[in-house]
């Protein structure tokens, strides 16, 4: 594979990651069911764990990151804080 296609593999690998994060996150927020049992479960705990995990994850590509990557990520960790903030306030 060329310099290019690895790039493109790895920018889809990159928003694959944060998608999967995303999912996993709004699962423990109870605004999907989980997909093993069916039920929809609620835990703000590990929902925040991922939040902080994907924030760490921004600090620590900030440089590296395309500006489509950086927005992307900025989107889903706000968005998933909001939904935390509306769950925790429930």
């Amino acid at each position: 594979m060329n310099g290019n296609g690895t790039q493109d593999n790895h920018r889809a690998l990159f928003a694959n990651l944060v998608m999967m994060l995303s999912t996993s996150a709004m699962q423990y927020l109870g605004k999907l069911a989980n997909p093993a049992t069916g039920l929809v479960e609620t835990d703000i705990d590990s929902a925040q764990v991922i939040i902080d995990t994907l924030v760490m994850l921004q600090a620590r590509s900030a440089a590296t990151l395309e500006q489509s990557e950086t927005g992307m990520l900025n989107d889903v960790i706000s968005s998933l804080r909001q939904t935390h903030a509306e769950t925790s306030a429930v």
